[in-house]
């Protein structure tokens, strides 16, 4: 796991954003039809393109326009489950294996998206005692780890001694850069059953 993944897991209590490397072995993604042995037809793959559950294996680097890396590594995810930048995913969506794509994500689109962004229920003795609280105000949360990645706890609501936080990612205001190369992409999901074996079990 990266130093800054495991800094956000571990200061905001909230999955990270975006999935730590899962490395593998590149491998021909396709299908084929079975060819008896005198059958001269020519065999027809298909290329498995990145769309909604499907498992994508990817290279990928990220850093902070201008700024620091954050990421170099293989990694590996599931179109649509929510692991992913929504931006990345918007830019991945229909790609084959082996193509490349690079530019850089508006912060909207990358931490500082809503959804990355979970709420928290806290109480009011897990804040400094001269804190003033007040819904839309945010607090730094220092970190301890060496990633040095701040916590940001914004008020959404106050009742009584129940406070509502919205954990927002330290990065939410920063553009991001990415370049990306597409591994692999594979269909988790079991094929289809036969027509011959659903006939046989509906006779049985």
């Amino acid at each position: 796991m990266c130093a800054f993944c495991a800094s956000w897991q571990q200061n905001a209590s909230a999955r990270c954003a975006f999935p730590c490397g899962v490395f593998g072995r590149e491998r021909i993604v396709g299908s084929a039809a079975v060819l008896s042995r005198n059958d001269t037809r020519s065999v027809n793959f298909h290329t498995v393109k990145i769309e909604k559950g499907r498992r994508v294996q990817l290279k990928v680097e990220l850093s902070v326009e201008g700024g620091q890396q954050l990421e170099k590594s293989t990694v590996e995810y599931v179109q649509g489950a929510g692991t992913m930048l929504p931006g990345l995913e918007a830019v991945l969506e229909g790609l084959e294996p082996g193509a490349k794509r690079e530019g850089v994500l508006k912060a909207k689109d990358a931490f500082g998206n809503p959804a990355m962004h979970p709420l928290k229920k806290m109480k009011r003795s897990d804040f400094p005692k001269d804190a003033k609280l007040a819904a839309g105000e945010k607090l730094v949360a220092a970190s301890a780890d060496k990633a040095h990645m701040n916590v940001i706890l914004q008020i959404a609501k106050i009742s009584g001694d129940d406070i509502d936080v919205r954990l927002v990612h330290p990065l939410a205001e920063k553009d991001i850069k990415y370049a990306v190369e597409v591994v692999q992409v594979t269909d988790p999901r079991p094929p289809p059953m036969p027509a011959k074996a659903m006939k046989l079990e509906e006779d049985q």
